[in-house]
């Protein structure tokens, strides 16, 4: 199991409160004229947020998550055409994709 890491939280948690209030700011509209206002704010968060994701990304995968990914669930999304179908799936065919058994969802 991957060590809690306090400062992807950390992080998470600065990006998001920075990416909300830049929204709450434009909520109400922004003409074109106003872009550079904001262009550094914007580079900023697209910025962290990447960062992020790669810091989130090269963490170790879990034992149980590892062979939900590459075990049975990987064979069950292997079938669907568009991937976020098999992962926003029902949780009745994820559990009978995972235990093996035939997809009982049409049922």
């Amino acid at each position: 199991m991957p060590q809690y890491q306090q400062s992807l939280v950390d992080g998470i948690e600065a990006a998001n409160t920075k990416a909300l209030t830049l929204f709450a700011s434009v909520a109400d509209g922004s003409p074109k004229s106003e872009y550079a206002k904001y262009e550094a704010t914007y580079d900023q968060l697209i910025g962290s947020f990447n960062a992020l994701a790669v810091s989130a990304a090269s963490r170790p995968v879990p034992p149980l998550a590892a062979n939900l990914l590459f075990g049975r669930l990987k064979d069950a999304c292997a079938t669907e055409a568009n991937a976020a179908t098999c992962v926003n799936s029902t949780s009745n065919k994820l559990l009978w994709s995972i235990c093996g058994l035939p997809d009982q969802s049409h049922m």
